[in-house]
């Protein structure tokens, strides 16, 4: 079954059949003006509940285990439209690859400065820091991105642990 969430979004029940949601995979498809694709359908599958950005490379290798015919020109490709229709965010944290976010409604992100993972972060008031900006900016500030930097808690527990048996 399709849903429709508070942002205007639509969501796959994983609760159908197979033939049910290949229709209604179709019918998510066709409110955004979208011709339905078996492909498109598996890489949104694999990404829409990942809180870890993967990258095109990423969703393409675990993709292909169950579309061994895809390639990673179409990932990309449909990547691109689900970025173009607002299904998801790109991130660019640095790294000199493209991250893709399922979540693309307005938030921060820690990217860790050790093994580079890149996960969301909440910020108690964004619009008070938008409100704080604008009050110092002559223009007009519409929105804003902001990546916090440091150690991650696995990359942490990783370095006392090395640090443990150096003793």
């Amino acid at each position: 079954m399709v849903s429709k969430d508070n942002s205007n979004s639509y969501h796959l029940d994983n609760n159908t059949n197979s033939q049910e949601r290949q229709w209604e995979a179709s019918e998510w498809d066709r409110r955004q003006m979208m011709r339905y694709s078996k492909q498109r359908e598996a890489i949104w599958n694999y990404l829409k509940e990942r809180i870890d950005h993967p990258t095109a490379d990423q969703i393409y290798e675990n993709v292909r285990k169950t579309q061994p015919n895809i390639s990673l020109g179409t990932v990309y490709r449909n990547l691109m439209q689900l970025r173009d229709i607002g299904r998801l965010r790109t991130v660019e944290v640095g790294d000199g690859v493209i991250h893709f976010d399922p979540n693309p409604s307005m938030h921060d992100h820690f990217i860790c400065t050790e093994c580079g993972k890149v996960d969301d972060i909440e910020v108690a008031d964004p619009e008070k820091i938008k409100q704080e900006a604008s009050n110092r900016f002559p223009g007009r500030i519409d929105g804003y991105n902001a990546y916090f930097y440091g150690t991650c808690e696995e990359c942490m527990t990783h370095k006392r642990m090395r640090a443990s048996t150096n003793l």
